[in-house]
């Protein structure tokens, strides 16, 4: 198990992501950044068992910090992996997607080329926005979190491993049952 979770996420989800973690573990410290000076800040600190996760933020993880980690960080995020990129839910709704979601992945060099751990879909209601498709897919974001954070408190291995070797599956409605 990690002795330290790292978020790194935007203001206002640091309080609910913080709590949701110590809810679970409240052995383990919680460490958060939500902007680059501050990310800069406590990357300077002791990276070991430390989990990094990445939701819903900008900020790039430079390959350096990658190397310092020993266990594997994730990234959470909307959008499903057919529509990766800025703004994917424009690009869904241009294309009238039927299904749209969010995507966990491991974190890599590459912006978003991390192997997948886990996603969150939904249909596509008829006549969706933009804006509704993302308030959707952030709410799968938010689930996909929950099923993301509750197995790296728990575990000091790769998710994917534990997909691959049939303890858990790629949904988060099957993983949630083993975590």
């Amino acid at each position: 198990m990690p002795r330290k979770i790292f978020l790194l996420t935007g203001k206002r989800e640091v309080p609910f992501l913080e709590q949701f973690i110590l809810a679970r573990q409240p052995a383990i410290e919680v460490i958060s950044a939500t902007n680059r000076n501050e990310f800069q800040s406590i990357i300077l600190n002791d990276l070991n068992d430390t989990r990094l996760l990445c939701f819903c933020s900008g900020v790039l993880v430079p390959k350096a910090v990658l190397n310092r980690l020993n266990l594997e960080p994730y990234n959470i995020h909307p959008g499903s992996p057919n529509y990766p990129g800025i703004c994917p839910e424009a690009f869904a709704v241009a294309k009238g997607a039927k299904k749209f979601g969010a995507t966990a992945h491991a974190i890599t060099e590459k912006i978003d080329e991390g192997e997948i751990v886990a996603t969150n879909s939904f249909s596509v209601p008829k006549n969706t926005d933009r804006l509704a498709l993302a308030s959707l897919a952030y709410s799968a974001a938010v689930e996909l979190f929950a099923t993301v954070a509750s197995f790296a408190i728990e575990n000091d291995g790769k998710m994917l491993d534990q997909v691959r070797n049939g303890r858990a599956t790629q949904t988060v409605r099957q993983i949630t049952t083993h975590y």
